[in-house]
């Protein structure tokens, strides 16, 4: 059973927004770029992962997604985790192409792409080990002493040969292509099959951990000047007017209701989780308060406060 689903990363929608806000000539654009490419990968690797755990029969289990939980000064963040009766499941999920080395003499990790260039990462089975340590640490303090923890890495790219796993002390057992992901998870519940927990003990540790999640900050701090205003979506200006109950772009003679919306959704990526009646009318450059007004109802958004002390929270997963 999926109890926590997958959404967007919010810092795909924040990296998205800056790139619409940004000049074109921004030196910081094409590290953006570079960072949005690995942000989606990732998130593509994530939903295949998904898509083939939806294959099985998942009543006997609990999945929760893109989990995140403070631990004493730290945290981890976890892809997926299943939680059964007999253990918790670690999924650590990497969508890398090329011939992929993990191990060797100092536990690296390296991918030499076709043209032979090699490149390091973080060793994803380090980081797998270290969310397992963290997990347990968790799940101890909530009283669950007894319930093992293990973690599977798998690779979701097609394109990615996993050529190497020296000196690794049996990770081939925690390594896997997606495709034999439905095989281990089988082979690991007959492995574990003492159960630990009862059905109302496992619901309760699946509500403790969707209490104990947080949604992952990001930084909303960028030295690059943002642009204000409607954007219009042919011709991407931002000189957009409001006329007619409507929004107007001069350039193309188009009119487009609802376009303020992904302004103002913009404006809680790269200004504020927040906003009121006087900065959406600045960011908006509208002059009229009452439209304004009318314009952040008509979002449904979730206000606080009465009159002028009026504001509303950002509607997105994360602030």
């Amino acid at each position: 059973m999926i109890i926590k689903g997958r959404k967007i990363p919010l810092i795909i929608l924040y990296k998205e927004a800056l790139l619409r806000r940004i000049t074109q000539n921004s030196p910081y654009r094409p590290k953006i770029k570079e960072d949005l490419l690995k942000y989606w990968s990732g998130y593509h690797g994530e939903c295949m992962v998904d898509r083939h755990l939806s294959t099985i029969d998942t009543k006997n289990f609990y999945i929760l997604n893109d989990l995140h939980i403070p631990i004493g000064d730290t945290s981890f963040q976890i892809d997926s985790l299943l939680i059964f009766k007999s253990l918790a499941l670690i999924i650590e999920v990497k969508n890398i192409s090329g011939s992929l080395s993990i191990g060797g003499e100092f536990n690296q990790f390296s991918r030499t792409t076709n043209v032979g260039i090699t490149m390091g990462f973080t060793n994803p089975v380090s980081q797998a080990k270290r969310y397992t340590h963290h997990l347990k640490q968790w799940l101890k303090d909530k009283g669950y002493f007894e319930l093992p923890v293990e973690f599977l890495v798998v690779f979701t790219n097609p394109a990615a040969v996993l050529t190497g796993l020296q000196n690794s002390n049996r990770l081939e057992d925690h390594i896997i292509k997606v495709e034999d992901l439905i095989k281990k998870i089988t082979d690991i519940q007959m492995t574990f099959s003492k159960s630990f927990l009862d059905d109302r003990e496992t619901k309760q540790l699946v509500k403790k951990l969707l209490k104990a999640h947080v949604d992952f900050p990001i930084i909303t701090k960028t030295e690059e000047t943002i642009f204000t205003g409607v954007q219009c979506v042919t011709f991407m200006n931002f000189g957009m007017e409001r006329k007619k109950a409507s929004w107007y772009c001069s350039e193309c003679n188009s009119y487009d209701k609802n376009v303020h919306e992904k302004a103002i959704f913009d404006y809680f990526l790269l200004v504020k989780p927040t906003i009121n009646n006087s900065p959406a009318r600045a960011f908006l450059h509208l002059s009229s308060p009452k439209i304004t007004h009318i314009l952040l109802t008509s979002m449904n958004l979730v206000s606080l406060g009465k009159n002028k002390a009026k504001h509303y929270i950002t509607p997105f997963h994360a602030l």
